[in-house]
């Protein structure tokens, strides 16, 4: 890129083609992978609820080759493509803050945006995949301890809540801008 290009890309105004296009970008990139994500959530459950046939109650494996799947899947689905689409989301969000002289990074909602973005990852990463996986992983072996499913059930329920309610908190207050 030469001079003048970088000059005008970072010139840009809400108007303008570089503006729309970051905006277009990150609204569809935060749908294809917050949605990725949670529709990764809905199969897990569909698939815990089979591993367990359908009485979550019981705890005891029933399918755990249902389990092995998901397994497989969730980690297709979260790290080549959902994962991809959240980070290309939120830079794209980043820039388009940058680009648009209407929006600053001290303005409320770009901070509550940025804090429940970073937050909603740390989630996903640290907390809810790996109980997922261990959950998953109990239920494929077969797990004869019912009271270890009965901990990773609650627990990756309660996580998986939290970040379902963190992304929504997101999307209100990126379409209401508290704070502008």
């Amino acid at each position: 890129m030469d001079h003048n290009a970088v000059s005008s890309l970072l010139a840009a105004g809400f108007n303008s083609g570089p503006y729309q296009v970051l905006l277009v970008i990150h609204l569809l990139t935060a749908g294809f992978g917050f949605g990725g994500a949670t529709m990764t959530a809905f199969a897990t459950r569909r698939t815990i609820n089979d591993a367990l046939e359908d009485s979550p109650e019981s705890n005891e494996p029933v399918h755990p080759a249902a389990a092995a799947v998901a397994q497989r899947s969730n980690r297709y689905v979260l790290t080549r493509f959902a994962d991809v689409s959240v980070y290309v989301a939120g830079l794209a969000g980043f820039a388009a803050v940058l680009l648009d002289d209407r929006w600053d990074f001290r303005q409320g909602w770009v901070t509550i945006g940025l804090v429940l973005y970073f937050a909603w990852l740390a989630l996903a990463h640290g907390a809810v995949r790996p109980t997922t996986q261990k959950l998953l992983a109990a239920l494929d072996a077969g797990n004869s301890e019912p009271a270890v499913i009965s901990g990773l059930l609650r627990r990756w329920r309660t996580l998986d809540a939290m970040a379902s309610l963190v992304v929504v908190a997101a999307i209100a207050v990126m379409v209401t801008k508290p704070g502008l």
